[in-house]
């Protein structure tokens, strides 16, 4: 028997996400979106983990890498 889970079993799970601050956007918008992003959650119940990620131009000048395996596999 397949069991549906229930719109409030939905909303409390814990979402992961990954915050790639890109150069085409900037990191200011990328900000305002997570603080839009928490905002709602907040609102809604949802428990959302992020993690930021410095791989823009900056850090390809720095080091030479666009996306590392580790950020991949994370």
């Amino acid at each position: 028997m397949v069991r549906f889970k229930s719109l409030e079993e939905s909303f409390l799970k814990k979402y992961r996400i990954a915050v790639l601050p890109g150069d085409g956007i900037g990191p200011e918008v990328t900000r305002a979106a997570m603080g839009v992003l928490d905002a709602v959650a907040g609102a809604a119940g949802l428990q959302i983990e992020s993690t930021h990620f410095p791989h823009g131009a900056d850090h390809y000048l720095a080091t030479g890498e666009t996306f590392p395996q580790e950020t991949i596999q994370g």
